[in-house]
């Protein structure tokens, strides 16, 4: 690393040529700074729609299925599941008709 000395004792044309230099550096870092930070943005506003869409997804499976799963609750609380054990020859089975 050179020394603030070293930079002072430089030929002027050289100490013109590093600023230009660093100044340049500084404006690439910046530039990439702002690229970054507008990524970062959209991937946050991509993730919030992402999100969005899958609580929509959850609400109408919710609705759609809700029928579904109300009917079949209904049907095993009224009692119109028979349940018939018998003794076959591999075992006993369980069948449950619903009618």
């Amino acid at each position: 690393m050179i020394s603030a000395q070293q930079l002072e004792s430089l030929d002027p044309q050289v100490q013109q040529l590093l600023q230009n230099l660093l100044a340049e550096h500084d404006a690439r870092l910046r530039a990439k700074d702002a690229l970054i930070a507008q990524r970062e943005h959209e991937a946050a506003f991509k993730q919030t729609v992402i999100d969005k869409l899958t609580h929509e997804m959850a609400v109408l499976k919710r609705l759609k299925f809700a029928a579904t799963s109300e009917r079949f609750a209904s049907t095993l609380d009224h009692g119109k599941c028979r349940q018939n054990f018998g003794f076959a020859s591999s075992g006993w089975r369980h069948i449950c008709t619903f009618w």
